[in-house]
């Protein structure tokens, strides 16, 4: 995924806001820090930034948004991942939302493809009700 650049503001403003704070903005922050007035639009790209990989995030917790390596290596391009340990996240914190993480990435695979089963079962019902009634 390449990154649009007010992607790239978004990342360096999280950091800079955990950096700063200790814990992650809200969605209102993210948007009146990027002059985005619609918090769905902010959604929109968090949720983005989180399939590609950048960001990581709990589903059941606020102000839980996370910087990947990934992520930080966006806004600094010399960050590698033995210099971790300028990461200001705990590492326990970042293990554990990374596997929640992946949990509702497999979680989100499987109700995607029941919503997909689904919408074609519906689409044979209406195709069958269409029939019945043309006859």
């Amino acid at each position: 995924m390449t990154l649009r650049e007010h992607q790239k503001r978004m990342l360096e403003f999280i950091h800079q806001h955990i950096t700063k704070h200790r814990f992650s903005p809200t969605i209102r922050e993210i948007g009146l820090a990027l002059n985005i007035l619609s918090t769905s639009m902010v959604n929109y790209h968090l949720e983005r930034l989180i399939r590609a990989g950048y960001l990581i995030k709990s589903a059941t917790k606020s102000r839980t948004i996370r910087l990947t390596a990934m992520g930080i290596s966006i806004i600094n391009p010399s960050f590698s991942a033995s210099s971790i340990e300028v990461n200001p996240y705990p590492e326990k914190d970042v293990k554990q939302l990374e596997e929640e993480n992946a949990r509702l990435r497999s979680e989100n695979e499987k109700l995607g493809q029941e919503l997909r089963d689904n919408k074609q079962r519906f689409q044979r019902e209406l195709h069958q009700l269409r029939q019945r009634v043309s006859v």
